[in-house]
């Protein structure tokens, strides 16, 4: 058994070096995109567990934090769960969910979130008061979501995702309806699970409201502002059980991110639990120029009835600085 667990350990090194170089070879399709959505908020991930594993989570459950990637999800819970994020992002934004989901018999399951990002009052300035005109401007974005997951037989299940997102800059407001779609399937070899997802599908948005054009003779023109796709992304994932002895657990995630606005990319996670209470988790993604590598942990509270779990998650984000996640699941 050992031998055998050290030899896929190997071929899975192996693989993902080989594919790592393959995509560093071939030219990144799709950064001609980059830029072409609104809302990049949305893409942000929720959970320390989700960051940690580099956010390969479609075809993992994770309690609540299914609300976000995969509500397909959600009907494998056995219990009420509410979760909770708090993500101390870069340049001193911090991003926050809070998600609620609960059981409609053995088949159905329904949840509600809400996603914020946010800073703190801000100085206006401009050329003449470059260290600010006595004015302050704000901005937060918040994204509110229903969902609800059905299981149509003992290995497959779907959900659904039905979300009002808004993103304001001061008193320029942007909002819209958006819908995310999954499907899950779980298999009893190894532990193997498939997803797909359809996430931020909906149509364009674009600001309220009107701003003036000057033409060369200055005369001042009223104009509407352009509209934006909102970030969909379409991802499939596979996770599976290396290495499962009751002591010890050991899981790997794999996934193909393809967003509507920038390149394709592979995403890689894993994760080894340790008597069901401690967990190591890592994470890789391909074709980032911003955030390769991540790292986390965490620990499972049980007390009586109630089952909580505490993880933290710490994100390489390059010249942006580091992310630090930290986030919590009750189960009840």
């Amino acid at each position: 058994m050992v031998k055998k667990v050290v030899t896929l350990a190997i071929s899975l090194t192996f693989t993902l070096a080989a594919v790592s170089q393959a995509w560093n070879i071939f030219p990144n399709l799709g950064d001609e995109r980059a830029g072409t959505a609104s809302m990049q908020f949305l893409k942000l991930g929720a959970g320390a567990k989700a960051a940690a594993m580099g956010n390969s989570m479609s075809a993992n459950p994770d309690g609540a934090f299914g609300l976000y990637w995969n509500p397909a999800t959600l009907v494998w819970t056995g219990k009420a769960e509410v979760a909770v994020s708090h993500n101390v992002w870069v340049v001193d934004v911090n991003y926050d969910f809070l998600g609620y989901s609960m059981k409609l018999g053995e088949d159905a399951a329904i949840g509600a979130s809400a996603l914020f990002l946010g800073t703190d009052k801000m100085n206006v300035t401009d050329e003449y008061h470059p260290f600010g005109t006595g004015e302050t401007f704000g901005f937060s974005d918040i994204a509110l979501g229903l969902s609800f997951a059905q299981r149509l037989t003992d290995y497959f299940s779907f959900g659904a995702t039905a979300k009002y997102a808004q993103e304001s800059i001061d008193d320029l407001k942007m909002r819209g309806f958006l819908l995310d779609l999954g499907t899950y399937y779980q298999t009893n070899f190894h532990g193997t699970c498939f997803a797909v997802t359809l996430t931020n599908f909906g149509q364009q948005v674009k600001p309220d409201g009107q701003y003036t054009y000057s033409n060369p003779s200055g005369e001042q023109i009223p104009k509407t502002y352009q509209s934006f796709s909102p970030p969909t992304v379409f991802r499939i994932g596979v996770t599976a059980d290396l290495l499962n002895n009751g002591k010890g657990n050991w899981r790997a995630s794999l996934q193909l991110d393809h967003p509507t606005d920038n390149a394709e990319a592979f995403v890689f996670g894993t994760e080894y639990g340790i008597s069901d209470m401690l967990f190591l988790r890592g994470g890789y993604k391909t074709n980032s120029d911003v955030q390769h590598f991540s790292l986390g942990t965490g620990f499972k509270l049980n007390i009586g009835a109630m089952e909580g779990e505490l993880d933290y998650a710490f994100s390489f984000v390059g010249d942006l600085g580091n992310s630090n996640l930290f986030s919590f699941r009750w189960g009840f």
